[in-house]
């Protein structure tokens, strides 16, 4: 799975999850009762949602996606504190950088992959 991340400015983010693409599998809670049926239709990437009136009320995922998920939200998390941080304190420049890391060099990626 990989989570591609787009940083618009002010706080905006454009995510975009490859692989979580499909069609949503929305089944009533009440289906819970089959719940062998239910669990095979879980698989990586493709959640079963389970809806009570109408309205959302739970998804079932498998724990590795749940741990790559978790995963990304605190990626999120991150990106936006350093962000805030530019902005209260004002953006480094490359050599501000450098002067901070030392001679460390560091590869950025544009997409975040999650193993």
């Amino acid at each position: 799975m990989y989570i591609y991340i787009a940083v618009l400015g002010n706080g905006v983010y454009n995510i975009k999850i490859k692989g979580m693409d499909k069609m949503p599998n929305i089944k009533p809670i009440l289906d819970l009762r089959y719940y062998i049926e239910v669990r095979k239709e879980v698989s990586t990437n493709q959640p079963v949602y389970l809806i009570r009136n109408g309205r959302g009320a739970y998804a079932i995922v498998e724990v590795d996606e749940l741990e790559r998920l978790k995963a990304a939200i605190k990626l999120m998390i991150r990106l936006e504190e350093g962000e805030q941080s530019a902005r209260e304190k004002d953006w480094l420049t490359a050599d501000g950088a450098e002067a901070v890391l030392g001679n460390k060099r560091f590869c950025c990626q544009a997409a975040y992959t999650v193993a």
